[in-house]
């Protein structure tokens, strides 16, 4: 059906990828996986076209929302999305400055999750680990940037390694030199939240 279909256009096309990210965002067919797929199949049988396939599912496929990345996993279906959100944004490493899109070769190129405020820093703050590792406290960088920033306060290290803020911003960084702060980590992560569930819809066309 759709996958006979060449010559979707570009609306098109951007429709498809916003119906693939958010049918694996919201586990649309993690269900009874058969009768959700023979429900929407009947409803594309005599137009099988993207935008039929959006209306017929998206009464489930909801906005992103700030809540959606108060999420621990560094895989699944929030990080693929936002792997995709960086790309679009052509993020690059903060220090090399190097495409964050995984083909750059070479030795500690690999991208790595950054906890952007370090795991070491939060856990003589005393920080339970369930606030230490969670989705709005993680970046991409190289293994070698990440193994420069140490265990300093984002306001310490992002000023003395010299990182520009468009590559913050790529990555959905607030711009906000008092978040940046241990004592603000809290109001950080809530402001990032909000931040990534408003870049992803903008992303997503939604």
């Amino acid at each position: 059906m759709l996958s006979k279909d060449t010559g979707l256009s570009q609306k098109d096309r951007e429709l498809a990828r916003t119906w693939l990210i958010l049918a694996t965002v919201r586990a649309y067919f993690s269900g009874s996986v058969y009768t959700d797929l023979d429900r929407v199949l009947k409803r594309l049988k005599n137009k099988p076209t993207i935008k039929n396939l959006w209306e017929a599912t998206r009464k489930r496929l909801a906005r992103v929302k700030a809540d959606d990345f108060e999420t621990n996993r560094i895989s699944g279906p929030i990080m693929s999305m936002y792997v995709s959100m960086i790309r679009n944004a052509e993020a690059k490493d903060w220090k090399l400055e190097t495409p964050l899109n995984g083909r750059v070769m070479g030795h500690n190129a690999e991208l790595q999750v950054h906890h952007f405020f370090p795991r070491a820093l939060l856990r003589r703050e005393k920080w339970d680990s369930s606030k230490i590792d969670t989705f709005a406290n993680y970046t991409l960088l190289s293994k070698d940037t990440n193994l420069k920033i140490g265990t300093e306060e984002p306001a310490t290290y992002l000023k003395r390694e010299g990182i520009r803020q468009r590559w913050l911003e790529a990555q959905c960084i607030p711009i906000d030199e008092h978040l940046w702060r241990v004592g603000r980590y809290a109001d950080f992560l809530e402001a990032r939240r909000k931040l990534l569930a408003e870049r992803a819809n903008e992303f997503l066309g939604y």
